[in-house]
């Protein structure tokens, strides 16, 4: 009886996404097949109903998995599926910071080959105009750390994140 009423529990099961642990696991995706691996199988759930921040880091996480494959042409394909769901994400509410920061932080990271880099001065901006409009601090520190540790920010763009 407990071993089907576990079994129940666990087929009724809402999947929850913690959106704190979602940056923290992107953010220690830099490089790393392995935790850019554990963000995927953590995201490959996620669908439109999630939300649109869920979505871009779902894509993110498809984009960076490109990198790790084999072939030109399979990276390529993997790394598009991606961003066509961050893109979507941004079509749905292109006012959303993070997603923004989301696009920028890939575009800035991929290699030229794949000509995903129109965005980047339009990003940025929009990051640096709505720094302050940010609500949570959590969010804030975020973005601000991603800022004060890119090569891609002058030490001016930077000093608009000084005040915490």
């Amino acid at each position: 009886m407990k071993l089907s009423i576990f079994i129940i529990s666990l087929l009724i099961t809402v999947v929850n996404f913690d959106i704190e642990e979602i940056r923290a696991l992107y953010k220690q995706t830099d490089g790393s097949k392995e935790n850019t691996i554990v963000l995927f199988n953590k995201l490959q759930s996620v669908s439109e109903k999630d939300g649109n921040v869920l979505l871009a880091y779902k894509g993110a996480s498809i984009a960076m998995k490109g990198r790790f494959e084999k072939g030109a042409k399979q990276k390529t394909t993997i790394f598009k599926e991606g961003v066509s769901l961050v893109e979507t994400a941004l079509l749905k509410e292109p006012k959303n910071i993070e997603i923004r920061f989301i696009r920028l932080s890939i575009q800035q990271n991929s290699p030229k080959v794949l000509k995903y880099k129109k965005n980047i001065a339009e990003d940025k901006d929009f990051v640096l105009s709505n720094y302050e409009s940010i609500k949570t601090n959590t969010l804030r520190n975020y973005i601000r750390d991603y800022i004060l540790n890119s090569n891609n920010f002058t030490d001016e763009e930077k000093r608009v994140t000084a005040q915490p």
